[in-house]
């Protein structure tokens, strides 16, 4: 499993990388939690983005002790 980091308080973990109706799509999990973001990107950096704008939109950075 690959670790992602952005940020100094979120950390997200690979989870599973597919491509499904020719969309690369990328399950992100945020470490200490069992929230799952399944978000589309270019690319792991552009998913990790994608997710920690979505964290951030949800005022959850810093959730369980991250």
């Amino acid at each position: 499993m690959v670790d992602a980091y952005m940020g100094e308080e979120v950390v997200l973990e690979l989870v599973e990388e597919y491509v499904i109706n020719g969309e690369h799509r990328f399950k992100l999990r945020m470490k200490g939690t069992n929230l799952v973001f399944n978000v589309s990107g270019d690319s792991l950096e552009d998913a990790v983005r994608k997710a920690v704008s979505i964290i951030k939109s949800l005022k959850l950075n810093g959730a369980a002790g991250i």
